[in-house]
């Protein structure tokens, strides 16, 4: 957490990198200066991983870090279904089938606890109300087993646009937060939160 707050700027970097690069063509050892090169490197690749999924450097103090912010175009979810926009994940029944429109990011559980998953979804031009939007679950890919499960229908998600799922996880699970989405409505998929209760 120390090396993150306190890591060199990009001008240092850069100017470390550059006289490094100047000097190795002297004859004269600089280990000194290359592993300084390197660590910058390394801790700035370490904090842009924790921006770009919003974990503050405050939590790192703990053994695990809550909650965690995967966005739908995050790397670590994947898609069969839709498009992205922006920030969000789109279906579009005019252009998509009806599917798994989000899986992932296989999180590996090390410690049994109570957890709860929030899914921050949006549905517009729906053809009836009364249908199923989604079908959300938490899978557990190791065992092959849904381990908390939850129907919603349009009519619900547009009232309540952030659906939650509470859930025992055991240690040694691999868990992948799924929406299946039933194509009778526009759906828009912000981002899925992991967090223990």
């Amino acid at each position: 957490k120390e090396s993150l707050e306190n890591a060199s700027g990009k001008l240092l970097r850069r100017l470390r990198k550059e006289l490094g690069s100047w000097l190795e063509w002297l004859p004269i050892s600089l280990p000194g200066l290359w592993n300084l090169v390197l660590r910058d490197h390394y801790v700035a690749g370490i904090k842009q991983y924790l921006d770009d999924h919003a974990v503050t450097y405050e939590a790192l103090s703990t053994q695990e870090i809550f909650p965690i912010v995967y966005r739908a175009n995050s790397p670590v979810l994947h898609h069969h279904t839709g498009t992205r926009e922006d920030q969000l994940w789109v279906c579009d029944p005019a252009e998509h089938s009806p599917g798994h429109c989000l899986f992932g990011p296989n999180y590996r559980v090390s410690t049994p606890a109570s957890m709860m998953v929030t899914f921050y979804l949006q549905s517009t031009d729906a053809l009836d109300d009364t249908q199923q939007a989604v079908t959300i679950d938490i899978y557990d890919n190791i065992n092959d087993q849904v381990i908390g499960e939850r129907l919603v229908t349009i009519t619900e998600l547009e009232e309540h646009p952030v659906v939650e799922v509470a859930f025992e996880a055991q240690k040694d699970q691999q868990l992948e937060f799924r929406i299946f989405w039933h194509g009778h409505c526009t759906l828009k998929i912000d981002k899925v939160c992991l967090d223990k209760q």
